[in-house]
Formats: structure tokens, C-alpha cells, sequence
């Protein structure tokens, strides 16, 4: 109730703060915020009446001011009038002046137009008569220049015309002396065949003049020992091009000469065929020479094929040798290979014997004892079946495996490797294909394995190593021979592939094996083969 009567001021403002700060002090928050409320309201309309009453209080003193202005201007709008009506009268008398002044300019440069234009158009007639007389002067003068270089063209026209002419006098003299004094036969004919001129060459190799020729009636056709010559003739007029053939005939002495003739086509202005040249030439002893060399030729092919067998049974020769010197290192490794199935098979033996004294002996031992032996006499057997496969030459080339014929070869070695205290470290691929000769790839692999177990063996070492690489590289199938032997002598490695040279006289090196093997992988399987020293030792590299 309070609230309603409040009055609208400051001090009512001060009382609902108050108020508003004891009902939240007794938590009645809702009565506080209704005080707050309208608190705000009040204060709303006091600062709305504070408005009004300034806006008022600056409206009253623009009102004020604007009386004061209106005055000032009531005052001053006499003394305007009075300057702006003289105003006007000192400009209504400049404005006519001005027209005045106008008009006359007017009239000037009216009349001054009126002349110019006057003038323009007779300046204009008098520059387009000067135009024209020069054009007509320019025409006159590009007819002349024109006439002028045709007179200049027709002048070095006859010029090249002379200079030509000179060219052409002193090429037919020149042809006239080679036509002459030439030993080859020239003919100048007709477009029929018939003769028209002849060289001196033609007299003195068929002993007839020009004169002869026309009383007979001879033509090209007639006189000619080629039996298709009207067939050539006609094909050199429609190909119009030269045709060269060869043919012989009897001289008087009934030898036979043998000529080279070309027929060259003549035209006439419009293209057309008019006269043929005939040259012949004698090749009888260029014919001479040709069978000579033929004979030197057919001769020297049989040479070469006596010499090509030769080398062939050589080459035959030296393999077999190699062939022989491997079966050697070979018959040594079947020796270590038997030593431990001979030695099981002993002992098995005496295990019989003592088995038979105490009476163990029944069929179940025997059986076992049997199967045992026979099995050992299998290995042995098989033993001897890959050691002969070895020794069978291939007949044709064949895609073979490498990892398998590496595989075999080692196991050919590796036992006398091992008695001789050599180890072998293997890392092959298996997916390597070649084509080539198995046996013989196999003869390679075994002359540097045996290579690098003499150095090994030569150098005394502990502990001996030999590493085989098989592998990719690119597009190839590499195989790599390495071994700790000490590596070859700077002084012989130029020397190692050539035949008969060893390093091993003391024993019993052949110096065929590196030949060998160089011959199979580069000569017959198309590969290459290399080496170089490596640390402590010498590595053979072969690509295939």
C-alpha cells in the first residue's frame, strides 16, 4: 500500500532500496524483487520527466535565439534590398552591353567563317588538283622504275643466257673431248634405234663407222647381243630413267667380251622421249677378276672349314682333357664318398659274426642287418649312377634349374672338402632357370671349387672356407665362387684363362681347366665369366 502512494522522487527511490534490502535480509525475495520492480519504474518516469523538462528548457532558449536572429534579419533585409536593386541595375547594363558587344563578335567571325570557308574550298580544289598531277607523277614515275628493271631483267636475263651458253660451249667441248678420246663405246640413236652419232670408243671395239651403220640400216635392236634389249629400251622410255645391264659376245678372234651398258633417255621440251645414249663399257677383265675371286673365295671357305674342324677337334681334345682331369678329382671324392658306407657295412659284418657266436642271430636280425646293408649299397650305387650322369655329354642346349645342378655339384666335393678341413658355406636362390648344358655348367662349378681347395690347401690355413652364391641381379642369374685361398698373383692374373698355364706343376695341374671353363660359359652357353681378388682371397663371378 505504501507503494501505491509513494510519490514520483529521489527520496521514494532511497525508501524502496531500503525496503528491498530488509525483505531480503528476512529472505522474502520475492517481495524484495517486487520493490526492485518498481524502484525501476520510478526511476523510469523521474528520468522521463527529467527529459521533458530539458527538452523544454532547450526549446525555450532556441526560441529565444531564433527571435533574435529574426530581428537582426528584419533589420539588415532593408540594406539588402537597396544593394541588390542597384545590383540588378549595373547588370541589366552590362547584360546589354555584353549582347551588344556579342552581336558584333557575331557578325565578325561570321563573315570571317564565311571567307575561310571560301578559302578552304579553293585551298581544298587546289590540293586535290596537286594530288593528282601527283599520283600522275608517281605512276609515271613506277612505270619507268618498272621499265627500267624489266630493261635490268632483260639485261641479266642475257647475261645468264650468255654466261650459260659459255657454260654449255665449254661443257660440250669438255664432253666432245670425253666422248672422243673415252675407251667406253658412246651411241647417240634415235627415238627408233636407228644411229645418229657414235664415239670413237664404238669404232674401235666393234671395228664399224657411222657410215657402216646408216648403209646397213642398222639400229640398237639389231646390233645388240642382249636378247630382251626392245623390252629394256621401252622400259627406259617409260620409266624415264636409266637402265644397266650386262652381255657378252664373240670378237673377231672368237673371245669373249663382256660390256656393261646404260641406256639414258633423251627428252625433248615437252617431256616427251626423243633420243636414247647409249655407253658401253668392257668389263671382260673386271669379269676375269670376279671368277678369280670367286675361285680365291671358294678356296678360302674350304680352308676355313678344315680349319674350323681342326680347332673343333681341339676344342674336342682339350674338353676330353679337362673331361679326364676332373674324373681324377673325381674318382678321389667317389673314394670318400664309399670310405663311410664301407666302413658302415664292416662293422655291421663283424656286429653278424659276433651276433652269430652268442646265438642272437634270428630272421628278424637278419632282416634288419640286410635292410641296413642294402641300403648303403644303394647309396653307393646311386653314388656312381650321378658321377656317370656327370660324365655324359649334353647334345642340346636345355632350360634346366641351377639350384639343383649347384646342389649336386657340391655334394659331389663336399667329403674330401671336409677331410681337408675346408667348409663350404652355401646361399642359393631357387628360383633361377638357364638355358644351357647342365654336365658342362656342373664341370665349371667343380674346376673353381677345386680351384679355390688347392689355394686353400696351398696356404695352409687353419680353417679353410669356400662360399657359393647363387642369385638375381637384374635380368641375370649370377654365381659366385669365393674362397679364403690368399687370392692370384698380380703378375699371372692376364694369364689364368689362357690354355695350358698353371700355377701348379708340382701338382699335376693340366692349365686347362679356367680354359675350359671360360669356353663353356661365354662360348656355349653365351655368358660371362670374371674374377678378382677380394680380402684374403680370390672370387670367380659367372653371369648367365
Amino acid at each position: 500500500k505504501m507503494m501505491e502512494h509513494l510519490e514520483h522522487n529521489m527520496e521514494s527511490l532511497d525508501v524502496l532500496y531500503q525496503l528491498a534490502i530488509g525483505f531480503s535480509n528476512t529472505n522474502d525475495y520475492a517481495k524484495a524483487y517486487n520493490v526492485l520492480r518498481k524502484r525501476d519504474e520510478i526511476r523510469k518516469v523521474l528520468n522521463a520527466q527529467e527529459r521533458k523538462k530539458e527538452i523544454a528548457r532547450i526549446q525555450d532558449f532556441f526560441l529565444y535565439e531564433q527571435q533574435k536572429v529574426d530581428i537582426g534579419l528584419l533589420q539588415g533585409e532593408k540594406d539588402i534590398r537597396k544593394s541588390e536593386y542597384a545590383r540588378f541595375r549595373t547588370l541589366i547594363i552590362t547584360i546589354a552591353g555584353v549582347l551588344v558587344l556579342l552581336i558584333f563578335i557575331t557578325f565578325i567571325l561570321t563573315n570571317s567563317y564565311r571567307i575561310k570557308v571560301r578559302a578552304s574550298r579553293k585551298l581544298k580544289q587546289k590540293n586535290e588538283e596537286i594530288g593528282l598531277q601527283k599520283k600522275e607523277l608517281e605512276l609515271k614515275n613506277a612505270a619507268l622504275v618498272i621499265q627500267k628493271n624489266e630493261i635490268q631483267l632483260q639485261r641479266v636475263a642475257l647475261e645468264a643466257k650468255k654466261e650459260q651458253l659459255e657454260v654449255n660451249n665449254e661443257l660440250l667441248s669438255k664432253l666432245s673431248i670425253v666422248a672422243r678420246e673415252t675407251s667406253n663405246s658412246v651411241i647417240v640413236a634415235r627415238k627408233n634405234g636407228t644411229f645418229e652419232w657414235v664415239n670413237g670408243g664404238f669404232e674401235r671395239l666393234f671395228n664399224l663407222s657411222l657410215n657402216d651403220l646408216v648403209e646397213r640400216g642398222e639400229s640398237i635392236q639389231k646390233v645388240s647381243s642382249c636378247q630382251d634389249i626392245d623390252a629394256k629400251v621401252e622400259h627406259c622410255f617409260e620409266t624415264k630413267t636409266a637402265v644397266t645391264y650386262q652381255s657378252c659376245f664373240p670378237n673377231k678372234n672368237g673371245e669373249t667380251i663382256w660390256l656393261q651398258t646404260t641406256l639414258n633417255p633423251v627428252f625433248d621440251l615437252n617431256g616427251e622421249p626423243s633420243r636414247i645414249v647409249v655407253v658401253e663399257s668392257d668389263i671382260t677383265n673386271l669379269k676375269k677378276a670376279e671368277e678369280y675371286l670367286a675361285h680365291l673365295n671358294a678356296d678360302l671357305e674350304r680352308r676355313v672349314i678344315e680349319e674350323v674342324q681342326k680347332n673343333r677337334s681341339k676344342d674336342m681334345m682339350l674338353t676330353q682333357q679337362s673331361r679326364h682331369a676332373v674324373m681324377g678329382e673325381m674318382i678321389s671324392n667317389i673314394a670318400h664318398q664309399w670310405r663311410q658306407p664301407l666302413n658302415a657295412i664292416g662293422l655291421i659284418v663283424q656286429n653278424i659274426r659276433e651276433a652269430y657266436l652268442q646265438g642272437e642271430v634270428n630272421e628278424k636280425y637278419v632282416k634288419t642287418k640286410v635292410g641296413k646293408i642294402m641300403d648303403l649299397i644303394h647309396y653307393m650305387s646311386q653314388t656312381i649312377d650321378d658321377f656317370r650322369n656327370f660324365f655324359m655329354p649334353d647334345k642340346e642346349k636345355q632350360l634346366f634349374n641351377l639350384y639343383p645342378v649347384v646342389e649336386k655339384a657340391i655334394s659331389f666335393v663336399e667329403p674330401a672338402f671336409r677331410s681337408n678341413n675346408i667348409e663350404i658355406e652355401k646361399n642359393l636362390q631357387s628360383d633361377l632357370d638357364c638355358v644351357g648344358y647342365p654336365n658342362e655348367f656342373t664341370q665349371v662349378l667343380l674346376n673353381l671349387m677345386n680351384n679355390s681347395k688347392e689355394a686353400v690347401i696351398r696356404k695352409a690355413n687353419e680353417k679353410g672356407k669356400i662360399y657359393v652364391e647363387l642369385f638375381h641381379e637384374g635380368s641375370k642369374s649370377v654365381l659366385v665362387v669365393r674362397d679364403n685361398g690368399g687370392g692370384i698373383p698380380e703378375e699371372v692374373q692376364s694369364k689364368i684363362f689362357q690354355p695350358y698355364f698353371t700355377t701348379r706343376e708340382d701338382s699335376g695341374g693340366t692349365g686347362i681347366g679356367l680354359y675350359m671353363s671360360k669356353t663353356i660359359i661365354e662360348k656355349n652357353m653365351g655368358g660371362k665369366i670374371s674374377f678378382r681378388n677380394v680380402d684374403n682371397g680370390a672370387e670367380f663371378r659367372v653371369e648367365l
